[in-house]
């Protein structure tokens, strides 16, 4: 009986991590002036009741919150990330871009502002065709 109950217990913890995780990429608590991203450890430990899910960052700073120092959150929204100690640039779901420590992230709204800064794209998570096709296009319009 106690592992089935252990079982039942599990399952329904698992079952609200994942409907927690899905709920937004950043969270606030009504009760609080922070927005984390929802992979934060304070993030986790908003009530239900209180929980306030947004898309972007933008959206969390027009609502009146401003970045957690805990997990340190984008105040803008990040299409690429590079590392400062790398010279490749990435998506934000990439394996590899999940390893770079916050404090040696750096973020870009556009691959041509990662380009610009000398970043290259990854060779993972950037199709290879696609960034010849960008690579193709910024060489024409020089």
């Amino acid at each position: 009986m106690k592992k089935v109950m252990a079982i039942v217990t599990l399952t329904i913890f698992a079952m609200g991590i994942c409907a927690f995780s899905m709920a937004g990429n950043y969270v606030a608590s009504k009760t609080s002036n922070k927005y984390h991203a929802s992979s934060c450890a304070i993030a986790q430990k908003i009530a239900h009741e209180n929980l306030l899910t947004f898309n972007t960052p933008e959206e969390a700073i027009q609502a009146g919150y401003g970045p957690c120092k805990t997990c340190n959150p984008p105040k803008k929204t990040v299409a690429f990330i590079g590392s400062k100690g790398s010279d490749k640039y990435h998506l934000p779901n990439c394996s590899i871009a999940a390893k770079i420590a916050p404090e040696r992230q750096i973020t870009f709204a556009s691959e041509e502002e990662a380009r610009k800064s000398g970043y290259l794209p990854c060779q993972i998570c950037i199709k290879p065709a696609a960034a010849a096709t960008t690579t193709t296009a910024a060489t024409v319009a020089k």
